[in-house]
């Protein structure tokens, strides 16, 4: 969500507008036109093959040591950081928290998946659960013009360890 969203809707960002029987209204906006929408039922929201490609999230129960180790020595390699960029291992990572998650685990990003000792590998899974968990206390990594569902913005960056710091 932007700015926008707490102006009269819609508007030139609005791409689809959902009307409720109750006369409520959903407006799906996209200033950067990437979004998309596919209606599946939800039996099958499982089998959709985009959501079928989707790794774990990282505070999920699937989320093991043991899952995160396999995941490393399959892409072995491959950098640690693209590693768990990659959705397929991990549902939810992006930029901002791959690097916070890393550095408070101790790795660099470009260290190869593949040569993570077990302890390294726990160490991370505990950093990006810990991060994420940060991330959704402080309501996100907001900036630029990005305002929540309700018209807030999060303050996880006055938090962040590493993501537009120096030194």
């Amino acid at each position: 969500p932007t700015l926008s969203m707490q102006r009269t809707l819609p508007d030139s960002s609005t791409r689809v507008v959902f009307e409720f029987a109750s006369g409520d209204r959903l407006y799906f906006n996209d200033q950067r036109k990437f979004g998309w929408i596919k209606a599946v039922p939800t039996a099958e929201v499982e089998l959709d093959p985009l959501v079928a490609r989707l790794g774990p999230e990282v505070l999920s129960s699937e989320f093991t040591a043991g899952y995160l180790g396999a995941q490393l020595a399959r892409r072995k390699g491959a950098p640690v950081k693209a590693v768990i960029l990659d959705q397929s291992t991990v549902g939810g990572i992006g930029n901002i928290y791959a690097d916070e998650s890393l550095h408070l685990a101790r790795l660099h990003p470009s260290r190869l998946g593949g040569s993570l000792s077990g302890a390294e590998v726990k160490r991370l899974r505990v950093a990006l659960r810990d991060i994420m968990t940060a991330g959704i206390e402080h309501g996100g990594t907001s900036f630029a013009h990005y305002v929540n569902s309700l018209g807030g913005t999060g303050d996880y960056l006055e938090h962040a360890r590493v993501f537009r710091r120096e030194g």
